[in-house]
């Protein structure tokens, strides 16, 4: 589940769920919404190697006209130029999935992630 609040103004609505809609008896359900504009911190937890890999970059939700069906989501412009994110990104290995948040978190996470082990890299 998404926190509604990253919403901001935009309108929050309740979906079935899209990937159970045509295969589970329960479909469950989905908060759909787009998140609101503003500067954010991106994070991508997941398992590398031998050990877990936070990878760390920063980027900005952009306003959306048409948002995905069914899902939470939020169209980020990455900082640095797209070609070097994507090479360096393949060469470090991710998942599709990624922690966002406005709030500065990046020294908390880092501090976290040296405690417990947990590779850093600041993209």
């Amino acid at each position: 589940m998404q926190d509604p609040a990253l919403a901001g103004g935009n309108p929050v609505s309740v979906v079935p769920d899209a990937e159970y809609k045509s295969v589970d008896e329960v479909e469950g359900a989905w908060l759909h919404f787009a998140a609101r504009p503003g500067r954010v911190t991106l994070v991508s937890l997941f398992a590398a190697a031998q050990r877990y890999r936070a990878v760390v970059f920063d980027g900005t939700v952009l306003p959306v006209k048409d948002k995905l069906e069914a899902f939470a989501h939020a169209y980020v412009k990455i900082e640095k130029p797209l070609a070097g994110f994507f090479e360096q990104m393949a060469r470090l290995g991710m998942s599709q999935h990624f922690a966002l948040s406005y709030d500065p978190v990046e020294g908390a996470l880092e501090k976290l992630c040296r405690i417990t082990g947990i590779e850093w890299v600041r993209v």
